[in-house]
């Protein structure tokens, strides 16, 4: 099995490109907020350009990219984890991780 390397594109790199990608905070960075939970927790949900396919190929699955995950010391939605094969994919999935947490914090106020 072959290791890819892509960039925020989609558009296929040499592991030399991604690294020196990967080196740049504003290029990983997608998007990062902060939510409070329905325990009063707050979840930082961050997502990111990985650059590496995650996908590892399974079943003919689209490349794996980007991710989004959610920390919250512990809560309910701590280490909760996504992956994404383009960035608008990232974007939405980030945005409805967001609303997720809010609308379960919203029902209890």
């Amino acid at each position: 099995m072959s290791i890819d390397y892509y960039d925020r594109s989609g558009k296929k790199i040499t592991a030399e490109e991604c690294n020196a990608l990967l080196s740049s905070n504003d290029y990983r960075k997608v998007a990062h907020d902060t939510a409070t939970d329905k325990d009063g927790k707050v979840v930082r949900v961050s997502t990111v350009w990985l650059g590496l396919d995650y996908s590892l190929h399974f079943h003919e699955s689209p490349i794996e990219i980007f991710e989004t995950m959610a920390f919250s010391d512990g809560g309910r939605w701590d280490m909760f984890m996504m992956r994404h094969s383009t960035e608008k994919q990232a974007l939405e999935g980030h945005k409805m991780v967001l609303d997720k947490i809010r609308a379960e914090s919203a029902v209890l106020n």
